[in-house]
């Protein structure tokens, strides 16, 4: 079967056509990840430059429900609520990631960021949220010559 023509209001002197409302329809909300799934993902994808720790933008941004904008090789800006700030950002293999020191500042008054023998430990409102890290994978053992 062929769907139903839309009638259209003619349009008046100098006005534009309309069209009849739309009925509402059920749109798919996103989802947001779960936050300890993200939280294990970021961890697996932790890498360490420079002597600094860095963990994936994206994977942060779901654990703690973050939205992000305006990206650039040094810079994003995250929104938590209404809020936006600014955080640094480092570009390791096309992707982007924050150091831990801008994870800290996300931590605010949220309860802070441990390091523990099981990864970093970063309160929330509703408790702790842990990015586990793997210490072989961030301290490579070899390879590089020292002296």
């Amino acid at each position: 079967s062929t769907p139903p023509a839309l009638a259209t209001t003619p349009p008046a002197p100098g006005r534009p056509a309309t069209l009849p409302a739309k009925p509402p329809s059920a749109a798919p909300s996103p989802t947001r990840p779960n936050p300890a799934d993200a939280a294990r993902a970021a961890g697996e994808g932790a890498r360490v430059e420079g002597g600094v720790l860095y963990l994936p933008l994206e994977g942060v941004a779901g654990a703690l429900g973050l939205g992000w904008q305006n990206l650039t090789p040094r810079w994003v800006s995250v929104t938590q609520g209404s809020r936006i700030r600014p955080l640094s950002v480092r570009v390791i293999g096309g992707r982007p990631y924050l150091p831990v020191s801008a994870l800290a500042a996300l931590a605010g008054d949220r309860g802070g960021l441990t390091l523990g023998p099981r990864g970093l430990s970063l309160g929330t409102g509703e408790g702790a949220l842990l990015f586990p890290l793997k210490g072989a994978q961030l301290l490579p053992l070899g390879g590089k010559r020292e002296f």
